[in-house]
């Protein structure tokens, strides 16, 4: 804990354990998967965009668990498509999945806000490449979504621009500081775990919150 707050900023202490910053140094063969639901379903798109080994990704709406598992809905055999990979690149055995498309993902429909699905509908889509050519790469402004969506909420209005602002600049300063993680877990649990554990609400912080008093840092 105290290398870690001694290294406050992207540093070499905090590079060394990043893919992104030499994705050439990989050249095994890698099969990426994901979820919806979980706070790095990003990676499953850089890596297929940026690895020169072999790849394949596989992502549908699962949060922070194991796809065979997981909760929306929709699991699938991960041992069994891992023993296809590795029996694939391990054993030299052809079963086939290196001639499947590049990502296999669920495509989800539109639902009602709420926070927890058991089942999330919608399909399963299929890329041969990524990213993909069925369709193209459009960057949105989240300052402009959220804001958007506060007015929705708050039905417009002259004070809306000046609530946003005092609300934006306090939530990123909340969900950047080290409390969120350690005291606000429960409470925040949507934001950094999604919806992928079983039973997890968003819970009063007495229910489940455990502290501990000890001497300063300084003194130890």
């Amino acid at each position: 804990m105290i290398d870690w707050l001694t290294h406050q900023r992207r540093d070499d202490f905090w590079k060394h354990g990043s893919v992104c910053e030499d994705y050439s140094a990989i050249d095994c063969a890698v099969f990426a998967v994901g979820g919806w639901g979980d706070g790095f379903s990003n990676v499953v798109f850089r890596l297929l965009s940026n690895l020169n080994a072999p790849c394949k990704g596989l992502i549908a709406p699962w949060g922070h668990k194991y796809p065979h598992v997981g909760v929306s809905g929709h699991a699938v055999g991960l041992l069994q498509e891992c023993l296809r990979w590795w029996d694939d690149w391990l054993k030299g055995e052809d079963t086939g999945i290196m001639q499947e498309p590049m990502l296999r993902s669920w495509m989800l429909d539109s639902v009602e806000p709420a926070a927890h699905y058991d089942e999330r509908p919608g399909h399963w889509v299929a890329d041969p490449n990524w990213p993909s050519p069925h369709g193209a790469m459009r960057e949105l402004d989240p300052v402009w979504l959220e804001r958007r969506s506060y007015e929705r909420q708050l039905g417009g209005g002259h004070r809306i621009g000046q609530f946003f602002e005092i609300f934006w600049v306090a939530s990123r300063a909340i969900a950047n500081s080290l409390a969120v993680v350690t005291l606000l877990a429960g409470r925040w649990n949507g934001r950094f775990l999604g919806i992928g554990y079983v039973g997890v609400r968003e819970l009063p912080e007495s229910w489940a919150a455990s502290t501990t008093t000890s001497r300063s840092l300084a003194s130890i």
